[in-house]
Parts: C-alpha cells; structure tokens; sequence
C-alpha cells in the first residue's frame, strides 16, 4: 500500500480482502491506494512477482498484520 507517499506491507489470508476505509482512518493517513505491479516489481527486485516475503522490515517498512495471523504459544 502507498500511504502518505510512504510504503506500508499489509499481512494477510489470502481469502481476507482490506477495508481500505476502515485501515486509512486506523492510520490516520490522509491518502492510501494499492500498490500497482510495476511499484511492486522496484520495491521487491530480489523475488519473483507474487512471491513477496510478508516482512516489511526487510525492505525498511512498516508492516501492518490482520490480527486473524497472531499466533498464541504455549511454554512446556
């Protein structure tokens, strides 16, 4: 997602779809929009197209995660 002229990952199941309103206001952005193929493709040069490592970190972004993909562990 491009959100203020800033770069965000967005992790979620690929069944999921985003709230592009609902996201935008919990970010308290002023302009989002999808990031387009050939954005991706300069963004993420080491991978392949649609393979791209859900970690934003790795490319010095922010990455906002769909809580449905919190993990619980359990210490034994």
């Amino acid at each position: 997602m491009k959100v203020d002229e800033k770069w965000v990952m967005c992790a979620l199941p690929a069944c999921s779809k985003i709230d592009m309103h609902s996201l935008k206001q919990q970010l308290g952005a002023e302009q989002m929009e999808l990031a387009q193929e050939k954005d991706i493709a300069k963004i993420f040069v080491d991978c392949e197209l649609g393979a791209e490592p859900p970690f934003g970190n790795l490319y010095e972004m922010v990455t906002v995660m769909d809580k449905s993909l919190q993990v619980n562990f359990r210490t034994f």
